[in-house]
């Protein structure tokens, strides 16, 4: 009896030990995935390629500008990717601007729209800020020649890219399928189809895409909510999405893609951010 005893007592002992041990392994197991996860999510909240200023970047607080002063700081900051939106004055110059009603009223503008170049450069942005048109914007990307430019609101791949200084350092929104054939053409960087054209593909559209030849996409982060799938696909198959309508609501800027919808999104375009920017992924 004594010998079963001890027997039966060794055996619950050499249980209990190997239940002790593969607890161990699994704690080491939730520690090395946690860390990986946090050094992944770390990698990608410092990773300048995924991040686009966005009409230049934030500058004191005010977004929108499309200024000379919103890319120095963004630049400063460590942005490498910026983009501007484009428009054309009434004697036909490629200038910075988001539309023109936008612009006459952070400038106080009085005349006609769209106004002359001359016009135009002559108006400080909120009575401070530079603007810019085609030849300043060809000096600023001359200087940092590490930087890409990636445009929106301009649909003129062919005409556009043929006064920008570099056009492997050029990235645009287009928003016909003709203008994106038309930007490939021209063998700029990237000819990035807005997210809302892709509905308008009939049949296979990862393979009509990769067949034209895209690399990368401008979409809506409000995509995620209707399109999820059509993303996850997009995704597998090596191309890029870059993310607008970042804090489109309140809680859903920066720290909420790169903590939340990091694997849906390649990048995004950003008002602000920073190489030291330490993402905040607790509350999620």
């Amino acid at each position: 009896m004594k010998k079963f005893f001890s027997i039966l007592i060794n055996n619950k002992l050499k249980v209990f030990i190997f239940i002790v041990v593969l607890i161990f392994i699994a704690l080491l197991f939730k520690f090395y995935l946690y860390n990986s996860k946090k050094e992944y999510i770390l990698n990608y909240a410092k990773d300048n390629s995924r991040f686009i200023a966005h009409a230049g970047g934030q500058i004191e607080r005010l977004n929108y500008t499309n200024s000379l002063e919103a890319l120095e700081n963004s630049y400063k900051n460590g942005f490498r990717m910026f983009e501007l939106d484009i428009i054309k004055t009434s004697d036909g110059v490629f200038v910075a601007a988001h539309d023109w009603g936008k612009w006459k009223k952070i400038t106080k503008y009085e005349g006609e729209l769209p106004p002359s170049r001359k016009n135009f450069l002559n108006q400080k942005i909120h009575n401070k800020f530079t603007p810019m048109d085609i030849a300043m914007i060809n000096d600023w990307f001359l200087i940092h020649l590490d930087a890409v430019l990636v445009t929106d609101k301009i649909n003129e791949a062919k005409a556009f890219s043929a006064v920008f200084i570099d056009k492997q350092r050029l990235m645009m929104e287009l928003f016909s399928w003709d203008s994106v054939l038309e930007g490939t053409q021209e063998g700029i960087k990237s000819a990035m189809p807005t997210g809302n054209l892709l509905d308008g593909i009939k049949g296979d559209k990862i393979k009509f895409l990769r067949e034209i030849g895209v690399t990368d996409i401008a979409m809506s982060r409000k995509k995620l909510t209707t399109d999820m799938k059509l993303i996850q696909q997009i995704n597998s198959s090596g191309i890029k999405i870059f993310a607008f309508h970042i804090n489109d609501k309140k809680g859903r800027g920066v720290n909420h893609v790169v903590c939340k919808e990091r694997k849906y999104f390649y990048g995004m375009y950003a008002n602000k951010w920073s190489q030291n920017y330490l993402p905040n992924c607790e509350a999620f």
